[in-house]
């Protein structure tokens, strides 16, 4: 849960290749947030926020044994006050357009008139602004599938976005599932932020899924999950349902589509910077 007092802040300096991925560990590990500023061709800083001393420490010391030390150049943990983190959060959080029906917008910073489905998210809760181009992938690929009264699953729902912008964008009813019960709590309470009714997404751990057979299920986590996941998705979707798999970094694509083509047929990857999403050709 989040820490009122106290805020922690990892940053460290890497080779920029490898900082979306440090990024997308990062908030595996329980970062709250993370940001990259470009120094050089050669380096660039990756700061990653957390509520919890304890997790900050975690995702130190992993960083620090599962990664050669010619890869990260300094690392440093800081604390910050409250006040710190949010001039930082308000500073480089802005609403965010996807597809042509989406925004995405932190409570403080509205946008006017857009003409669009407006979520609001602040950072800090969860994994899931926006701002992760797995992210993004998946809510350009949901406004481009959704067209009205699917019944989506969410595999590993994080703050929630994928579910909310699911609804927001005609879904008919959305099974928001998560490992993590931080997870669980953090959608539900975003739902309620963004006044959206909560018979239309249930939200639960994976073993309280009913056996029910989804439109779409979408699932925004990593190579590995995924890839032992794909026998228990078969059983999850319709026969002609569509699935959308993200947080698959470019070079693990082949890996990932190869294994999924045994139940489905799996179109070429969209891409963003290093990080692909996969659908099926239906």
């Amino acid at each position: 849960m989040q820490n009122n007092n106290t805020y922690w802040q990892i940053e460290f300096v890497t080779i920029p290749r490898f900082a979306e991925l440090f990024c997308s560990i990062l908030e595996s590990l329980g970062a709250s947030s993370t940001a990259k500023f470009e120094q050089n061709a050669e380096r660039i800083k990756v700061e990653a926020i957390f509520t919890e001393k304890r997790k900050a420490e975690t995702a130190q010391q992993f960083t620090r044994q599962q990664f050669p030390r010619d890869l990260i150049f300094s690392q440093d943990l800081i604390e910050l006050s409250p006040q710190d983190w949010q001039k930082t959060s308000i500073q480089d959080f802005k609403p965010m357009n996807f597809g042509k029906r989406l925004c995405v917008h932190p409570s403080w910073d509205a946008p006017q008139n857009n003409n669009r489905e407006n979520i609001i998210l602040d950072p800090g809760l969860a994994f899931g602004t926006g701002t992760h181009p797995t992210t993004a992938l998946c809510l350009e690929w949901l406004d481009e599938n959704i067209h009205g009264n699917e019944i989506v699953i969410d595999y590993g729902c994080g703050s929630g976005i994928l579910a909310m912008a699911a609804i927001k964008l005609g879904a008919q009813k959305v099974y928001a599932v998560d490992i993590d019960p931080e997870a669980i709590i953090v959608t539900k309470e975003n739902i309620k932020i963004n006044k959206l009714p909560t018979d239309k997404i249930e939200v639960l751990l994976p073993e309280k899924l009913p056996e029910i057979k989804a439109d779409i299920l979408i699932a925004n986590i990593l190579a590995n999950p995924l890839m032992n996941l794909a026998p228990l998705f078969k059983t999850l979707i319709k026969s002609r349902g569509k699935i959308a798999l993200s947080g698959i970094l470019a070079e693990q694509q082949t890996t990932v589509k190869e294994h999924y083509e045994k139940w489905f047929r799996i179109n070429p990857p969209q891409a963003q910077d290093e990080w692909v999403i996969l659908s099926d050709a239906i």
